[in-house]
């Protein structure tokens, strides 16, 4: 994110455009290419490793990996046959469109199969090192390319540099792992566990772009790259209730295994209410500051889109209680039910799109995105209570919406007498204590919430864990149970 804030303002708003285009160009190629094969060699490789069958192993590795070079060299011959219509169709050099094809033909296949060849090694500290590294390099490079050169296209030579140090970085614990290539697994039953999960992959990635790739006809480059921006913003809070979600997944796992349903009912009441009290803040926070938020990450060039990103964010924020029962679709076993509902949410997305955008631009791509986001909330909630009851800690959300919604006005206020982007710190704090002296004013935090978290973060953070219960908690709420 910090290198993403100084690329930036390193290019304009237009190349900011043409950058979307171009990681849309590469994402595409990286669905397509590995055939949904890195699910494959996750599942393979553990299997055979565990059984000892380290030639076996080997062969799920290579054999996946020389299917997606085949494709990606298709791909990437096709992107350098029509650079020059490619480049004609987005004003750009046709060198860049002949670099992304480069690219495609080194990252596109190898990559994800031999990220996956660790993980399913089980070689975690090898795979989170290479993965750091890869990311460091990426990033510094892209950056000192573009202040050494000052030209675009030594960005798309950062990627094809880095992608280059990834694929040998991977090869080297990939090698100590599964040994030299053999071929010895069997590639009709690689292909027919991967080749059905491929429309479940086209799906989410659907979700993911759907929106920049609609707004291509309507919008210039420079509009595309703002609203770019504006979703990377929302990137940033999204991956909060998206975390937890994750991290719940295996513990709603654990919970259904030893208790049944009636175990995962009381989880995922204890969830919503710390959910709600962590996400509904933050979310209503970055609509409170969205535009000094824009300024100050990306420049004062990208302030337009603040709007579609307050849209975004007011559509999420209804919605952050999902994370706490999305992945019981899946520990419940209803993983095509899950499938289903993503794929109506992308549907409804799109058709929102297409009714909004010719007459509200990226404000419109925005408020479709949220459309999806609430179909996706009603069907993953519909399809939860279809299977178990639902209880969800209504008290603490409608708690902490009021003390959030108390913030954004008092925040507003602030920018409304004094607005300045260098102000943002000041916006933050003076919002976070608007939400806490909201929170004790509603009486929203019991002594049994403190209790919980000084278990659960140890002695060593016992006294801002007191102090903040002596400013959230009041004499009636110290001694209500939870």
């Amino acid at each position: 994110m910090v290198a993403f804030a100084f690329i930036a303002r390193l290019i304009s708003t237009t190349e900011m455009g043409l950058l979307t285009i171009l990681s849309l160009v590469l994402a595409v190629a990286q669905l397509i290419a590995p055939l949904s094969l890195p699910s494959a060699i996750i599942r393979f490789v553990s299997e055979e490793l565990v059984q000892g069958r380290t030639h076996s192993a080997s062969g799920v590795v290579y054999q996946s990996t020389g299917i997606s070079m085949i494709v990606s060299a298709v791909m990437a011959t096709a992107c350098f046959m029509f650079s020059s219509q490619l480049s004609a169709a987005f004003s750009a050099e046709p060198t860049i469109f002949q670099l992304v094809a480069v690219d495609i033909l080194i990252a596109a296949g190898l990559t994800r199969t031999l990220a996956n060849a660790l993980v399913g090694a089980q070689r975690f500290r090898e795979y989170s090192f290479v993965t750091i590294a890869y990311t460091a390099v990426r990033q510094a490079l892209i950056i000192t390319f573009l202040i050494l050169f000052h030209d675009f296209s030594w960005l798309v030579y950062a990627w094809i540099v880095s992608d280059v140090v990834y694929v040998l970085m991977l090869i080297i614990p990939v090698l100590q792992t599964v040994g030299p290539p053999t071929f010895e697994f069997s590639v009709r039953r690689l292909l027919r566990f991967s080749l059905p999960l491929i429309p479940g992959d086209a799906t989410t990635f659907a979700y993911s772009w759907y929106d920049r790739a609609v707004l291509l006809p309507y919008l210039s480059l420079a509009n595309l790259g703002v609203y770019n921006v504006a979703l990377t913003a929302f990137g940033v809070l999204s991956a909060i209730p998206g975390g937890i979600a994750s991290a719940l997944y295996p513990a709603y796992a654990e919970i259904q295994s030893i208790k049944g349903k009636a175990g995962l009912e009381d989880a995922v009441r204890g969830a919503s209410r710390y959910v709600s009290f962590i996400s509904i803040p933050v979310v209503l926070g970055l609509f409170a500051t969205a535009k000094p938020a824009l300024a100050l990450f990306a420049g004062q060039q990208y302030e337009f889109g603040s709007t579609a990103l307050q849209l975004i964010t007011i559509f999420f924020a209804p919605t952050v209680l999902a994370s706490t029962f999305r992945s019981l679709i899946v520990v419940l076993g209803r993983t095509a039910a899950d499938s289903a509902a993503t794929a109506a949410s992308v549907a409804s997305s799109l058709v929102a799109a297409l009714l909004l955008l010719p007459d509200f631009g990226i404000n419109g791509a925005a408020a479709s995105r949220g459309v999806g986001m609430l179909v996706s909330f009603a069907l993953t909630l519909a399809l939860v209570r279809r299977r178990m009851r639902l209880s969800l800690d209504l008290e603490a959300f409608w708690k902490s919406l009021a003390a959030s919604v108390g913030m954004v006005l008092v925040v507003s206020l602030a920018q409304y007498v004094f607005y300045s982007r260098l102000l943002l710190p000041v916006y933050i704090i003076l919002g976070t204590c608007a939400y806490l002296a909201g929170i004790r004013l509603l009486r929203a935090i019991h002594a049994n919430d403190v209790q919980l978290v000084k278990r659960f973060l140890g002695k060593r953070y016992e006294w801002p864990i007191n102090l903040l219960a002596k400013i959230l908690l009041t004499e009636s709420s110290a001694d209500k149970n939870a």
